[in-house]
C-alpha cells in the first residue's frame, strides 16, 4: 500500500492480482490495474521515477531438475506518467524466487531466495548494479529513507539493521544489529532516528537503542513536523488514533514524545496503514472492516475531511485533483 506523489492511494492485492486505486480527494475508487501475472508477490512505488514495480515468480524460468523451489523472478515496470491504460513492461529477470522489494530513490532493491538468500540493486532501466548474499537481511518490510540513503528493516530473526544504497548498489556499512526489535519501522524524514512498533526508538546514525520510548506501541505512525500521529488496535475490532507532542527540549537531546489526551479518536475496524497526505496536514487511514478496506480522511486533529471540503496545502492554496 502506498501513496504516489500526486496523492493517489494504491492498494496491492496479491490474492486478486490487482492494484486498486483510491482517490483521496474524491474519496472514491479509480480504475483498477489488473496485473499480468497471477503470482505477483510484491509491488513498490518510486516517487523519484513515478513508477510502480511488481515482482512475481516466473514459472517459465523453473528447472524441474533443481527441485520445487527452482525458478526465477520477473520485475515489471508500470509508468504512471503515461496514464491509463497502463503498460506493464518487463524490466529485469531475477535469478531466484521473490522474497522482498523496496524502491530506494531511483533504485530498486529486491531480495530473493534460491539457491540461497541474496539481494540485488537495480537501476531504473533494469541494469544490475550489485548482487550478493544477504541471508541476514531478509525481512517482511524494508523502509527507505531519502535523507540518510539507507534501507532500514527488521530481519526475520528480530534484529534491527540497515544498509546504504548508492549508484554502485548496496553497501553494508555496519554489521552491528539491535536485537529484540519489533515491526513496523518508521524513520523520521531527516533520517536521525526511527520508532519501532513496540514504541522503542533507534538512533539510526549510530545504530543504537535510545533510552526513550513511547508510552504504548502502534500499528502505524506518521511524522507531522516534530510531532507524531499513530494508529493502534484498541481491541474488539476498534482502531484508535493517538497524538504525540515532541518534548525533548533541546536540539541535542534524545527524542521524547508525550501522549496527548486530546485529540484522540476511535473508529470501527482493524488498523492497516496511516499516511500523511501530500499537503502535509491531512491524514489518510486505512482500516479493515467486514473484510474490506475502509478509509478515513482526517485533519491532524482527527476530524473528518469530507469530499465537499477542499484539501488545502500548507501555503493555503487549494490542491487540484491530479
Amino acid at each position: 500500500m502506498f501513496l504516489d506523489k500526486n496523492g493517489l492511494l494504491y492498494l496491492f492485492s496479491a490474492a486478486l492480482a490487482s492494484i486498486f486505486v483510491w482517490d483521496v480527494q474524491e474519496q472514491e475508487y479509480r480504475a483498477t490495474i489488473p496485473l499480468i501475472e497471477e503470482d505477483v508477490r510484491f509491488a513498490a512505488y518510486s516517487p523519484d521515477n513515478h513508477e510502480i514495480y511488481t515482482f512475481s515468480a516466473s514459472p517459465e524460468g523453473a528447472n524441474p531438475t533443481d527441485g520445487p523451489s527452482a525458478g526465477t523472478g520477473l520485475i515489471r515496470r508500470i509508468d504512471l506518467a503515461a496514464g491509463p491504460p497502463y503498460s506493464q513492461d518487463p524490466l529485469a529477470i531475477i535469478p531466484g524466487l521473490p522474497d522482498g522489494m523496496v524502491t530506494a530513490g531511483e533504485f530498486i532493491f529486491v531480495s530473493f531466495a534460491w539457491p540461497w538468500d541474496e539481494g540485488a540493486v537495480l537501476a531504473s532501466n533494469g541494469t544490475l548494479l550489485s548482487q550478493g548474499g544477504v541471508g541476514h537481511l531478509t525481512s517482511d518490510e524494508y523502509v527507505w529513507n531519502h535523507a540518510n540513503r539507507k534501507i532500514s528493516f527488521i530481519s526475520r530473526f528480530g534484529n534491527f539493521d540497515d544498509i546504504g544504497i548508492s549508484e554502485v548498489g548496496f553497501i553494508e556499512e555496519s554489521l552491528r544489529i539491535i536485537p529484540d526489535s519489533s515491526p513496523p519501522i518508521r524513520v523520521k524524514p531527516d533520517g536521525s532516528f526511527a520508532v519501532l512498533g513496540s514504541g522503542a526508538m533507534i538512533d539510526t546514525i549510530n545504530k543504537r537503542r535510545l533510552s526513550t520510548t513511547l508510552a504504548n506501541g502502534f500499528s502505524d505512525l506518521v511524522f507531522l513536523g516534530d510531532d507524531l500521529r499513530t494508529m493502534r488496535s484498541f481491541g474488539n475490532g476498534v482502531t484508535q488514533f493517538q497524538s504525540w507532542v515532541d518534548n525533548s527540549g533541546s536540539f541535542d537531546a534524545e527524542p521524547s514524545f508525550e501522549l496527548q489526551e486530546n485529540p484522540t479518536r476511535q473508529v470501527a475496524g482493524s488498523p492497516l496503514r496511516l499516511f500523511s497526505w501530500v499537503d502535509g496536514d491531512t491524514l489518510v487511514a486505512v482500516v479493515m472492516e467486514d473484510e474490506k478496506p475502509t478509509f478515513q480522511v482526517m485533519d491532524h486533529e482527527f476530524n473528518d475531511v469530507d469530499r465537499e471540503s477542499s484539501l488545502v496545502g500548507r501555503n493555503g492554496d487549494e490542491l487540484e485533483n491530479p
